[in-house]
């Protein structure tokens, strides 16, 4: 009868496990504050996966501008520049493009785009900017 209850509980916790890493893991995810420090170049990239489900957020923070060339950063950092859509991991179809309203707290340039009803699922998040002559650097967060 010992050997039945503590197979039980091993089963029990294993089965736990596997709830939370199913449920957790992808809220510790998407809630992470910091997804790293990027550099647009001109056209699009994927920058990462976010899970939405209603209303989401992207932040860009500490946007800089700079030349081609690397001279700068050029004050202002111009945010609208850049731009967000969000497509969905499975079928891959997008948002229509959304630019960041720009935000400013000095001495750091931010900017934010929110989409709104969006059907809970997994999302690429794709920036692009359209300013053949510049790039930005930035960290996003959601």
């Amino acid at each position: 009868m010992g050997k039945i209850k503590k197979m039980i509980s091993i089963v029990g916790i294993i089965g736990m496990m596997v709830l939370g890493f199913l449920f957790i893991s992808p809220l510790q995810n998407a809630s992470a504050a910091d997804m790293g420090r990027f550099t647009t170049q001109w056209g699009t990239k994927t920058i990462g996966t976010v899970w939405a489900s209603g209303d989401k957020t992207i932040w860009i923070n500490g946007v800089n501008r700079y030349h081609k060339d690397g001279t700068g950063p050029i004050k202002p950092a111009n945010v609208g520049a850049i731009q967000v859509r969000l497509c969905t991991a499975g079928t891959n179809s997008c948002t229509s493009w959304k630019s960041f309203t720009e935000t400013y707290s000095w001495p750091y340039y931010n900017g934010n785009a929110r989409f709104t009803g969006m059907r809970g699922a997994y999302y690429n998040v794709q920036i692009t900017d359209a300013w053949e002559n510049y790039y930005f650097t930035y960290t996003w967060s959601i």
